[in-house]
């Protein structure tokens, strides 16, 4: 996984990995720190070359340098309340780290864009001595550096949309198949109840002994001869 100054290789060629561990929140503060990094720095060199195009160009240049990754923290600290509400009002559920790593997303894609141009912006600087030329030029970078930015942002608050709704149902599934096994355990339970409660009343019943069917009685057996025993003499 590329980290430090190399997160913008990953945020171009993995880009849903980078969705994927924003919408899980996974080690965001290491993420944001590495945009914020590489930004600032891509951000101060794009700055050094828009600030050597002046007279005092040794003196213009660190400041430009300084003063273009301010802006865009600054403008990071402004909006990204905004954008946070507004994702609430719409019915979004990112948290606050999520939508700043959103937006940090957008900014490294921005910064290291204009870094890329910032070769033929110095080219332009040496060859065409022309300050109005110049300066539409580099409006012309940024402008379609920030394009980019902002179609990688829509994309990503879309991908983290969709990630968070399918967390949810996923957890709402599981929490039904939670009540539904305890639903089914305690029927089971109250089955296995009733059956003793049944089998002891009817032991009640009998006196705690089971009846034993002996059959139908013998009649006597008369004595040889067909004679009649005597009857036994009273009081014997």
């Amino acid at each position: 996984m590329a980290t430090g100054l190399l997160v913008i290789e990953r945020i171009l060629r993995d880009r849903d990995s980078i969705w994927t561990q924003i919408g899980d929140e996974r080690d965001l503060s290491r993420l944001i720190r590495d945009m914020l990094t590489s930004s600032t720095l891509a951000l101060a060199c794009y700055g050094a070359v828009l600030g050597a195009f002046s007279d005092h160009a040794l003196l213009q240049s660190p400041i430009s340098a300084i003063k273009l990754p301010l802006l865009f923290l600054v403008t990071l600290a402004i909006c990204l309340p905004t954008l946070y509400l507004f994702n609430l009002v719409f019915g979004a559920r990112l948290q606050v780290k999520q939508a700043l790593a959103l937006v940090m997303v957008a900014i490294t894609v921005i910064s290291m864009l204009a870094m890329a141009f910032a070769p033929i912006s110095l080219f332009f600087l040496i060859t065409a001595n022309q300050y109005s030329f110049y300066k539409i030029l580099n409006v012309a970078i940024l402008t379609l550096a920030a394009i980019v930015g902002l179609r990688f942002l829509t994309a990503g608050m879309a991908a983290l949309n969709s990630h968070n709704e399918a967390r949810d149902k996923a957890k709402h599934e599981a929490v039904r198949a939670a009540q539904e096994s305890e639903r089914k355990a305690i029927e089971a339970a109250a089955k296995t109840l009733e059956k003793p409660a049944g089998e002891k009343t009817e032991a009640t019943e009998t006196g705690g002994l089971v009846p034993v069917d002996s059959g139908p009685t013998p009649a006597p057996v008369p004595p040889p001869g067909g004679a009649t025993a005597p009857a036994p003499p009273p009081g014997s």
